[in-house]
């Protein structure tokens, strides 16, 4: 008689890979991708290349010629892995606000905004010196506290 997950206390295991863990992942097929790259013999590096790029296509993430060409240019130049790892914006996660008159372009956008659609669209027009995701979780933190103190 089979037993099923539940009954062997499986039920709580993760179901995928953390942030960092997928983060690591990609990078290490970008790493591969890019030294298959680099030790195709001459004359086939091009087939080589499509070889990767479809292969990388069948595990469900589509990469382009010109993006693994890039990878290996980046590794050859920077000398290693940091060339190709994924880099992390100086500006994330530390918004650093110019002036009382954006904090009052934050409190109302916050205000107004319900759906991601509007958090980008403000982000656009207010053309802010930090990266979205930054603004995004500035928004969603003056919304909690908004909320907080309408109960």
């Amino acid at each position: 008689m089979r037993r099923s997950a539940s009954a062997l206390g499986r039920r709580n295991l993760p179901v995928s890979l953390s942030s960092a863990g997928e983060s690591l992942q990609h990078d290490l097929l970008k790493l591969r991708a890019v030294l298959i790259s680099i030790r195709a013999p001459r004359g086939s590096k091009l087939s080589r290349t499509r070889a990767i790029a479809a292969e990388l296509s069948a595990t469900g993430r589509h990469f382009s010629l010109r993006s693994i060409y890039r990878w290996r240019e980046r590794y050859l130049a920077l000398g290693g892995f940091a060339g190709i790892a994924r880099q992390v914006r100086s500006d994330r996660w530390n918004p650093k606000h110019s002036g009382y008159d954006f904090l009052i372009s934050m409190v109302d956008c916050a205000t107004r905004a319900c759906h991601p659609g509007d958090i980008r669209h403000a982000y656009r027009q207010l053309k802010p010196a930090v990266c979205y995701e930054t603004f995004r979780r500035e928004i969603r933190r003056i919304q909690a506290q908004l909320k907080g103190e309408g109960q």
